[in-house]
């Protein structure tokens, strides 16, 4: 497979107004690129899509092999999100919240410390979520994204929230999984130029 990600003519309505027009992309493993938009520019839709959670209206779309209208349960494992949205649970630790989701993805608990020290978080391992920092909740996002060892990562994030400890853990990502990353950074959209 030369692409992680393959999109032809891929189009995605809601209701009548037409989000994605025509969009085409490749991406090849262990590139990372960036989609930048203003909010409402259709980039979360198109994670959706890439993610099995939401079918294009028109276009071929393939990720990790698998069409994107049939994503198997399998490649949905090889795939990690983190998006603005992620909810953590405010009232357990740190080492807690990466246990829990250890526990869903299947992943080793052993796995933990590993990516806790990638992040920057390992000494904040048992602090309480509701007593970080903002940067340092997104990066147990991104800890959480990337617990898995995944080849394709997705990072959303607003204008202005990119820390840091994300930037860290993305150039872990990159060295360490030889993965893809695409990055979707959106603003409002008095900040757009053509």
């Amino acid at each position: 497979m030369n692409n992680i990600i393959q999109l032809k003519n891929i189009y995605h309505s809601y209701n009548e107004k037409e989000v994605l027009k025509g969009m085409s992309l490749a991406v090849k493993k262990g590139e990372i690129i960036g989609l930048l938009g203003p909010s409402g520019a259709g980039k979360t839709t198109l994670v959706n899509i890439l993610t099995g959670q939401l079918s294009q209206t028109a276009g071929i779309g393939c990720v990790l092999g698998d069409d994107t209208k049939h994503i198997s349960d399998k490649t949905k494992t090889q795939i990690g999100i983190m998006m603005d949205s992620f909810g953590l649970y405010q009232r357990i630790t740190v080492y807690d919240n990466m246990q829990l989701f250890a526990g869903i993805y299947k992943v080793d608990k052993k796995k933990i410390e590993e990516t806790l020290k990638k992040v920057g978080l390992y000494n904040a391992s048992k602090t309480t979520v509701s007593n970080l920092s903002k940067g340092m909740r997104n990066r147990l996002n991104m800890a959480r994204a990337i617990l898995r060892d995944s080849s394709l990562l997705f990072l959303a994030y607003t204008e202005g929230s990119e820390s840091r400890g994300t930037q860290t853990a993305k150039s872990s990502f990159g060295t360490a999984c030889m993965g893809s990353v695409l990055e979707l950074a959106g603003y409002p959209s008095s900040n757009w130029r053509e």
